[in-house]
């Protein structure tokens, strides 16, 4: 399922296809694909322990700052759905 983002009136649209015709809310011609990245989680702390035992997680981008300065990504948890905000050049685009 691919999920697209209206620039004109900010709402999703979601399709198995790999292009969306336009917005079904607005009518926008154009609509911004939104993609899937891994990121990798560290935590906090610099020790050996911690960097052996990283974990890449798999999450969807719900917002990218106009300028590019941070990209909130999605996640699902054992408890339920959660974001967090990451510098661009810590996330990878999923294959």
């Amino acid at each position: 399922m691919n999920r697209f983002k209206c620039p004109a009136c900010g709402r999703n649209q979601y399709t198995s296809k790999d292009e969306a015709e336009g917005c079904i809310c607005c009518g926008h011609k154009e609509l911004k694909k939104m993609e899937t990245f891994k990121v990798k989680f560290t935590h906090s702390g610099k020790r050996r322990a911690h960097i052996a035992s990283v974990k890449i997680r798999e999450g969807r981008e719900v917002y990218r700052h106009p300028r590019g300065r941070f990209v909130v990504l999605e996640f699902e948890g054992k408890s339920g759905k959660f974001r967090e905000a990451f510098w661009p050049e810590e996330i990878v685009k999923a294959i």
